[in-house]
């Protein structure tokens, strides 16, 4: 039926023909040398495509993948599936997707194993091991080996049977699942060879058989489609809907495949009473010469000799036209039904139609035109009894036949949606409705607007016969396409873009008629934008002085994350405030939005989530948390079980943040953070030109000297400067200065023992030993018992000696952990995470 036409038009992203669609075959191998291998064995079920449909012919296959093809190219399918509840190899068990067919393999003596009870199924197969496969499956195995055997003697065999022919590779290189298929495709119509003689030196010979005849029941022939349910050619009666005519005999046809006037090969599957069924009818190549042509690409009607013919483009962009002469008794198959002969019915120019052109004895004019004239409806409402468009044309369901498809398949009217657009097929007499549903979309904006197309994301739409609203540069939105690719409807006008920049500062100039904006734009550039005269202010035109007052509050701007875009000459034309629905805290995907605000959320890197936020890949990160240096981050800068205040915007409904503000120190170390001691501080000017704090710390063993982002960082109690003997964890920014730090020891309180939990899984514990053994030890903070720490080789160990102004801070070792001793003062600092000491220091 036609309907497998136009779904394979949408199966291919709207590459729209009136090609014959060859058993549901992907966009990906058309066109390619493995186009009719793989129909053949889509068809048989032989080799199928991934979760996605995709063959990825030019990947190398796997020992299973090729044993599940082989089996099934036997007819073994059945055999398999009653195989796969035992195991032969310790490396397949038996809920392994391919152990039936490995066992069914095995047992045939088609593959074997690697002599160390593994079968290695995810291992790529090479070349030869692969004809190797096949040469045994056409039954040549002692053939080959009186050849030569592996794997000369495997190559030899399948090169004189027509086996390899069309395969590509080098024998011991790995065989990729394109060359597999043809060389299967290959196999399956080689003569087997049999055994004949069973006496003591057993005799064999080639027979008539063939895998596809005989294992498969599977008969091939050629002929030419005469008629497919009620399309049909002139003069031959129309067949049952689930039925084809080839030649002059009728079959059930069970393809997905619309070749009405093709001379094909056909793959006719027999049951168990013998009838046959059609799987595959594939145009023979140099027996069918076509053209498609959509409206786009057709020129004109006109007249060579005394014949009709079409003038066309090869591609749109092409300057010159070529011509189609029309035969005299030509037929043409309009809407699926075949009608007299109508010049007229050729113009397509100005139509929402496509055409192919068939010469099917290759004479070099056209026998059959198979025109498609459709008209969209854009769903308004839909009932069981009809279907209304936005416009209020109304198709009443229950005075006319028809189905609707939505891509290969065909599905109800209650599957219908607002918004879906459905390409009608409407049938000469007008009481048969084929309907073929699209919700396919782009989102953007138009940035320019052609003779008779639009650019939205750089890519170029028309806008389909049937729309009638203006479209302007400048709008957003999201366009609905037809079968064609063809703008059918625009859903909504939205101010959803990924032009995001936090607004600083909004201000007149001097002279008082320019407004202008200090942002930070989501690179991180700060940078100074004027507005237009006129500005759409969400999607509203409005003058620069309603945006400015929008702006700007009691002479204070309201800093906040805008969206904006700019002309050619770097003027704002456009700039949008996020609608507040923190309170609903709703996803809006149309709509530039505020979901959320939050305060003290802890984040947690196993689910990547903010609470209930989900941060991605995507997710852009203002820090705003010192708003003389707004700096813009991603997912990196969240830290586990760390706690963060800020807002979300443009949240998706699956609850993925688009932008989040961080109006916190989002600067905050991990809690599995390597403490630093504190060895000295001083100031400097570091790459920026800026005086700052400069800080050398022992961490992780060795010492290090870091800049501060600025000389505000590094302090305790607010406002006093690190000093030696402090104990901090700290986090850098891009440029790798000291961002964010978090103070865990303050030496300048050394006589004051304490347990503190700064963040969840994080304590530190600072008092005396009490008792030390060999991998623990007991400490007691102040007048509370001990409590034993377990500790080992790997924990870290510091010293602090506050009486040695010289090499007062270096590292240690576990052996220099001693009890507390009152004269000295000794005691220990322990950072513990999750439960487990990493890190100590013995301050004296």
């Amino acid at each position: 039926m036609r309907k497998q036409i136009i779904a394979s038009v949408l199966a291919s992203g709207f590459a729209l023909s009136s090609v014959p669609a060859i058993a549901q075959i992907p966009q990906e191998i058309k066109g390619t040398r493995y186009e009719e291998a793989v129909s053949v064995l889509s068809a048989l079920n032989i080799m199928n495509g991934d979760e996605n449909g995709e063959y990825r012919l030019g990947d190398t296959i796997i020992r299973s993948e090729l044993v599940k093809m082989a089996v099934t190219a036997m007819g073994m399918e059945a055999a398999a599936q009653t195989s796969k509840d035992t195991s032969n190899y310790t490396d397949v068990t038996k809920e392994h997707w391919a152990n039936g067919y490995i066992n069914v393999a095995t047992s045939l003596g088609i593959v074997e194993g690697d002599g160390d009870g593994n079968f290695r199924p995810n291992a790529p197969i090479s070349y030869r091991e692969a004809v190797t496969v096949m040469v045994r499956a056409a039954g040549y195995e002692t053939a080959a080996q009186s050849r030569g055997g592996y794997p000369n003697g495997y190559i030899t065999i399948a090169g004189e049977n027509k086996m390899l022919s069309g395969v590509e590779g080098q024998a011991e290189n790995p065989i990729t699942r394109g060359n597999v298929a043809v060389l299967t495709n290959n196999t399956l119509e080689t003569k087997k060879m049999e055994q004949t003689g069973y006496g003591a030196v057993p005799e064999y010979g080639i027979t008539d058989k063939t895998l596809l005849s005989d294992n498969l029941k599977t008969d091939k022939f050629t002929g030419q489609v005469k008629a497919i349910g009620a399309m049909t050619l002139s003069g031959v009666s129309a067949v049952n809907e689930d039925s084809i005519m080839i030649d002059d005999k009728v079959y059930k046809n069970s393809s997905n495949a619309n070749v009405l006037g093709y001379t094909v090969s056909a793959y006719a599957k027999r049951d168990s009473y013998n009838e046959q069924s059609i799987i595959l009818a594939y145009p023979i190549k140099g027996k069918n010469a076509s053209i498609e042509i959509t409206a786009n690409r057709f020129d004109q009607l006109t007249k060579k000799n005394t014949n009709d013919a079409v003038m066309y483009f090869e591609k749109e962009s092409d300057a010159r036209s070529k011509t189609a002469v029309i035969d005299s008794n030509a037929q043409i198959i309009y809407n699926n039904r075949s009608v007299e002969y109508n010049r007229e019915l050729l113009d397509i120019a100005d139509k929402a139609a496509f055409m192919t052109l068939l010469d099917v004895d290759t004479d070099g004019k056209i026998d059959i035109i198979f025109i498609t004239e459709y008209e969209n409806f854009v769903v308004d409402y839909v009932s069981s009894s009809k279907i209304t468009d936005t416009s209020n044309k109304t198709i009443k369901l229950d005075e006319i036949d028809y189905k609707i498809y939505q891509g290969f398949n065909e599905i109800n009217i209650s599957d219908v949606k607002k918004w879906d657009i459905i390409s009608i097929v409407k049938s000469p007499s007008d009481n048969y409705h084929e309907m073929y549903l699209t919700r396919n979309t782009v989102s953007g904006r138009i940035s320019a607007k052609n003779k008779d197309s639009y650019t939205i994301n750089d890519v170029n739409y028309r806008t389909a016969k049937s729309f009638k609203d203006t479209l302007s540069i400048g709008q957003r939105g999201e366009f609905c396409l037809d079968i064609n690719g063809d703008i059918a409807a625009v859903k909504n006008v939205s101010t959803v873009t990924n032009s995001y920049a936090y607004l600083t500062n909004a201000y007149k100039t001097n002279a008082g008629d320019v407004v202008e904006l200090k942002v930070v734009d989501k690179s991180g550039e700060k940078m100074t934008l004027a507005l237009a005269n006129k500005v759409k202010l969400n999607g509203e035109t409005v003058n620069t002085e309603v945006v400015f007052n929008t702006l700007v509050k009691n002479g204070k701007t309201d800093k906040q994350l805008v969206t904006y875009v700019i002309n050619s000459s770097g003027a704002v034309t456009e700039i949008n405030i996020a609608a507040d629905k923190s309170a609903s805290g709703e996803a809006d995907e149309d709509n530039f939005t505020l979901n959320k605000r939050f305060t003290d959320t802890v984040y947690k890197s196993d689910t990547s989530k903010l609470g209930n936020i989900r941060v991605t890949n995507d997710t852009i990160v203002f820090d705003i948390s010192d708003e003389d240096d707004i700096r813009v981050d991603n997912k990196s800068i969240f830290a586990n079980n760390q706690k963060y205040t800020g807002i979300v915007y443009d949240m998706s409904e699956s609850f993925d943040a688009g932008v989040i503000v961080l109006s916190d120190t989002a600067y905050k170390p991990e809690i599995d953070s390597s403490i630093a001691v504190v060895k000295s501080l001083s100031s400097g000017i570091n790459s920026d030109d800026i005086q700052t704090d400069i800080i050398t710390v022992l961490k992780d063993g060795k010492e290090s000297k870091l800049y501060a982002k600025n000389d505000s960082i590094l302090t305790k109690d607010g406002s006093k400067k690190l000093e030696t003997g402090d104990i901090i964890q700290y986090k850098t920014n891009g440029k790798g200065e000291i961002a964010g730090i978090r103070v865990l020891f303050d030496i300048s309180k050394k006589g004051t023992e304490f347990t503190n939990e700064p963040e969840k899984d994080l304590e530190i514990v600072y008092g005396s030993i009490t008792k030390k053994f060999t991998n623990s030890i007991n400490v007691s903070v102040g007048d509370n018992s001990s409590v034993n720490y377990s500790i080992d080789n790997e924990t870290t160990v510091y010293s602090v000696d506050t009486s040695n102004n010289r090499g007062s801070v270096k590292t240690a070792t576990i052996d220099d952990l001693a009890v507390f001793d009152g004269d000295e003062g000794n005691r220990v600092f322990i950072k513990i995470v999750e439960n487990k000491v990493t890190e100590i220091v013995i301050v004296r």
